[in-house]
């Protein structure tokens, strides 16, 4: 069966193919390490990208999947660890391949970019820092390379580090498939992070990557979306869908909070991360448009829309408002 590109992000997120009922959910595993096809296709070339065997490089173990080059640091100094650096390498190299297919899948990318994307994983916070890690970070992406720097510190068995990578890989991706995405200067940059905080909302079960949920990211910010609802101190959802990227910054952790809560209210509502909800269109469209070089009043205007009918921003405010309350965190 041909999936439409709004049924295929919705079987992505759901966790399901094209035409299956989702299964029933079961508690989430985040030691199990999802099996990855050992080569994948090069569409562009019609030939296989077949990954090199993992080596030593001075201070790193490296490894390639079919779509990732992950360095993960040797001789950490943080203290007694559950498995060996190169065990780590090869546990991650099959989830980021597992995720890299619920990015293709979900932004419509079938071919692949002209390089692999770059991790760098440290397991000393000290050189994590010195290598210019921003101040309370657990990773982060530098468009200037295309790389994605990240550091675990062994205590939560790689589970949030992996979270944290969902989000931040995220940009990666749309950076490697859409040159040029992040240099755009009227970037909505409430649907580019409240985006890929739906990607860290994420927990593995049985073999999948499940996006959309809440556990992962969403956490925390819930607790700190909910306070503001509450306090009746965040910005109008107006104000928020017109900030640029400085006015966003100026109050970052109130407005990721409520850009996450924003995508994931527009893809569950009325479900609370069951998917497919009343406003998931919105979500489809905003990609779409983005994908078309749509920007600004008409992104927003094209996409703000039920049935062909104008959403009326104020009335969706109040039922955001509502759900946001109701939200409780997946531990």
């Amino acid at each position: 069966m041909r999936c439409g590109s709004g049924a295929l992000l919705v079987a992505v997120i759901l966790g399901t193919g094209c035409g299956r009922a989702a299964g029933p959910p079961h508690p989430p595993d985040p030691t199990s390490a999802p099996s990855a096809s050992p080569h994948d296709s090069d569409s562009k070339s019609g030939k296989e990208r077949l990954p090199a065997a993992d080596r030593e490089e001075g201070d790193w173990w490296v490894g390639e999947s079919s779509h990732y080059v992950i360095f993960v640091q040797k001789r950490a100094r943080n203290g007694t660890r559950e498995s060996t650096e190169h065990a780590r390498l090869q546990e991650l190299k099959p989830r980021m391949e597992l995720l890299h297919r619920k990015y293709s899948l979900a932004f419509g990318v079938h071919s692949n970019p002209e390089k692999k994307a770059s991790i760098r994983l440290y397991l000393d916070k000290a050189a994590y820092q010195a290598a210019g890690a921003p101040s309370g970070s657990a990773a982060y992406y530098i468009p200037r390379t295309q790389e994605l720097v990240a550091f675990e510190d062994g205590n939560e068995g790689g589970t949030h580090v992996f979270q944290v990578l969902c989000h931040e890989g995220c940009h990666q991706f749309f950076d490697l498939a859409f040159p040029g995405f992040y240099e755009r200067r009227d970037l909505p940059m409430w649907f580019s992070e409240g985006l890929a905080d739906c990607f860290g909302a994420s927990e593995i079960r049985g073999g999948d990557l499940f996006i959309f949920t809440l556990s992962g990211l969403a956490g925390g910010r819930i607790e700190v979306i909910q306070q503001a609802v509450l306090a009746r101190s965040h910005p109008s959802l107006r104000q928020l869908l017109e900030m640029n990227r400085a006015s966003f910054m100026n109050g970052a952790d109130l407005h990721y909070a409520m850009s996450w809560s924003l995508v994931h209210f527009l893809w569950n509502a009325p479900s609370m991360d069951a998917g497919n909800g009343a406003y998931h269109g919105v979500v489809i469209r905003l990609i779409e448009g983005l994908k078309a070089g749509k920007s600004g009043g008409t992104l927003v205007r094209e996409a703000f829309q039920v049935n062909g009918k104008p959403i009326n921003l104020d009335r969706l405010e109040g039922e955001w408002e509502a759900y946001v309350k109701k939200l409780r965190a997946k531990k």
